[in-house]
């Protein structure tokens, strides 16, 4: 049996269309509906949580009629491909879509959040649009090792103060697009090329007449740019990966939800003898985490490693040319042992 989590909800959606034969119930299903169905529980194959993996506990597995204690747990802390090929959710600088970013769309911030921080921003674009320099380059050097932090975190502050037709900005920085043009803009100032020494024929310069200019172009010419922009290769794709990868971190408070696998003992609570955690980690924010979390449950003689204590596992190239995005991943598991 099977307990599968998410926090999209289409991602939900997706598998449970896929697993409609073998599905019990998800919880969604009201309470009344669960107490009158009363399903048979030895033709249960799989159920859906809408929530964390942080979520896990003996009173959640009961709550879908789980033993309280399981085989193994898998935690995967990546993203799923779909989210990034979709546009609309705002996680890819390569494609134009809104700064939306999260992986739940359906929560509020007190829902979404930390009960400690309560206050933190829902969207991307919140963030773009009303944190101070150092707090941005804050979270870039925190959760993506950027090394032009300061300075484009200086040049998004400067984005959102310009004008257009000689007043303020009537909105802020709203796209993927745009920001991914302000980060490769402040690179390329940081890197001895400022603006006033940029050729003006440079191909470069004149996509910053998609978002601004003194005159108003035509339309036409604004999309047809904005299309030639998405289709171009980003000058920066590092730099401008890492900044969104922290945006990305910090909307969704993803560092915070491993942090609670470990600090309330999800494991022990739910692992019977000779069970396994195994945890996935794609950058080195949450492999250090990862990696932290199960030293401490080693050594407590309560949990072995099974993966190598340095490096953990890591994909073979020939996984990574079947699936490119697995290059980053490490994975680590332990068991426990009484």
């Amino acid at each position: 049996r099977v307990l599968g989590i998410d926090r999209d909800a289409s991602v939900l959606a997706k598998a449970k269309k896929r697993s409609q034969k073998f599905l019990l119930y998800s919880n969604e299903t009201t309470k009344s509906e669960k107490e009158d169905a009363a399903p048979p529980l030895d033709k249960t194959c799989i159920a859906f949580h809408h929530g964390s993996f942080s979520d896990i506990s003996s009173d959640l597995l009961s709550r879908y009629s789980f033993p309280s204690k399981v085989h193994g747990i898998l935690i995967d802390c990546g993203m799923n491909s779909a989210q990034v090929d979709n546009a609309r959710r705002g996680f890819t600088f390569r494609k134009h879509g809104p700064l939306d970013m999260r992986f739940d769309t359906t929560t509020t911030s007190d829902e979404q959040y930390h009960h400690e921080q309560p206050n933190k921003a829902i969207k991307a674009a919140d963030i773009i649009n009303t944190w101070s320099a150092s707090a941005m380059a804050s979270i870039f050097k925190k959760f993506a090792d950027e090394p032009y932090a300061d300075e484009i975190a200086a040049g998004i502050v400067k984005w959102r103060m310009s004008e257009i037709h000689g007043k303020r900005r009537p909105v802020g920085i709203q796209s993927t697009l745009e920001l991914r043009y302000i980060i490769e803009e402040a690179i390329e100032s940081a890197t001895n090329l400022k603006e006033n020494e940029l050729d003006e024929k440079d191909p470069f310069k004149k996509f910053r007449a998609i978002w601004q200019y003194s005159k108003r172009p035509p339309k036409k010419k604004i999309e047809r740019l904005r299309q030639r922009y998405e289709e171009r290769k980003s000058r920066h794709p590092n730099h401008v990966m890492r900044v969104f990868q922290a945006l990305r971190i910090e909307v969704n408070n993803e560092l915070q939800h491993i942090h609670s696998v470990f600090h309330f003992k999800i494991a022990s609570q739910c692992l019977e003898i000779g069970g396994r955690l195994v945890m996935i980690a794609f950058h080195p924010g949450e492999d250090r985490l990862v990696k932290e979390g199960m030293d401490g449950m080693v050594s407590t003689g309560e949990f072995k490693l099974v993966t190598p204590e340095v490096d953990g596992l890591r994909p073979t190239l020939e996984e990574i040319k079947i699936n490119g995005r697995s290059r980053t991943a490490r994975v680590r598991a332990v068991e426990r042992i009484r």
